[in-house]
This record gives structure tokens, sequence and C-alpha cells, in this order.
């Protein structure tokens, strides 16, 4: 899917790319609802991407944050990154902490 363009909406508002990294998490998926109710088009990336909502308007990326050379290749052309990435509550607390700090600064 090609998301290399930014317009305006019927309304006016300006629809903007958006990487959307953790899509599927607990944030991340009502950030993916409002995003697809406001029109923009969202590059959802997760661990999980049978667990994308779909519309026409998302392309999904299945992607490890730490991959930093794929990330950032891959969110180069958008024009806005949120951040909702939080590691599996199965991890220990320490590999969580571990996972979410090395995560955000690949992402940053």
């Amino acid at each position: 899917m090609n998301l290399n363009y930014t317009c305006t909406n019927l309304k006016g508002a300006i629809i903007v790319k958006i990487a959307l990294i953790g899509a599927t998490g607990f944030v991340g998926s009502y950030i993916l609802k409002e995003a697809i109710l406001r029109g923009h088009k969202v590059l959802a990336i997760t661990r999980n991407p049978d667990k994308i909502l779909m519309a026409p308007s998302v392309a999904v990326q299945k992607l490890d944050i730490n991959d930093s050379e794929t990330l950032v290749k891959t969110i180069i052309d958008c024009d806005i990154v949120i951040h909702a990435f939080a590691p599996p509550r199965s991890d220990s607390i320490e590999e969580r902490i571990a996972k979410q700090t090395t995560g955000t600064k690949n992402i940053i």
C-alpha cells in the first residue's frame, strides 16, 4: 500500500501519514481507531498483525522495534510517529524495562 501523500478530507482537515508503533496494544488500538475515524493513513507497526483493525487507510507492518535499521526505513516517509509500544506482559519486569528502554531509544 502506498501511503506517500498528504491531502485534506471532505471537511478540509489535513490527512497525514501516521506510523503507529504498538498498534495492537491497549493504548495503540484506541489511537488506531481514532486515526481511522479522522481519515488519516496509518502504518500500523506491530508484533501481532492478525489483531489489527483493518480499514482501507491502514497498512500493516510486522516489525521488531529492536531492529533499528528496518524501523528507520519503515517510518521514514511518515509525517508523524506515535510510540505506543509496550513489551509483552508475560515477560518479567526486568525484561519489560529493558525492552521498553531499548525500543524507545530505537524509536527516537
